[in-house]
């Protein structure tokens, strides 16, 4: 599993993790757009600023 740092359009400082599709982990990459989806019925376009394998402690990961 691969997860992508999004940085995001939001008034939230920081980035968020989202768990990167399988069929998609050989076309993502730094810099690339992205639509996450951001609550429960909204989407946002933003920036890929990292990738981990490392999965985040503490909360559920949106693919």
């Amino acid at each position: 599993m691969i997860y992508a740092e999004v940085l995001l359009p939001v008034p939230i400082a920081g980035a968020f993790t989202y768990r990167v599709p399988a069929d998609m982990e050989g076309s993502i990459a730094v810099g690339h757009r992205v639509i996450v989806p951001f609550g429960r019925r909204k989407s946002y376009t933003g920036i890929v600023t990292a990738l981990t394998p490392f999965e985040p402690k503490g909360y559920e990961v949106k693919e």
